[in-house]
């Protein structure tokens, strides 16, 4: 079953996105101050994107382990 382009185009933004999620999840378990930085760049890049409704569900999964923490 082949994808057309623009489901193509749509899959590459959902991995990067989650790529970027992974990558704010990682940077919040260091615990340092360049590790909570890090968390605050890339949770501003994930924001900006149009497609961050698909880390709902991973969220909701996430909260009650403790990984997920609001930042204020």
């Amino acid at each position: 079953m082949e994808m057309d382009n623009e489901q193509q185009a749509l899959t590459s933004r959902v991995v990067q996105t989650l790529r970027l999620f992974y990558y704010k999840i990682i940077a919040l378990n260091e615990k340092s101050p360049k590790g909570f930085g890090l968390a605050k760049i890339l949770d501003n890049i994930i924001n900006k994107r149009g497609d961050k409704h698909i880390l709902i569900s991973k969220k909701v999964k996430l909260e009650p382990m403790g990984v997920m923490e609001e930042q204020k």
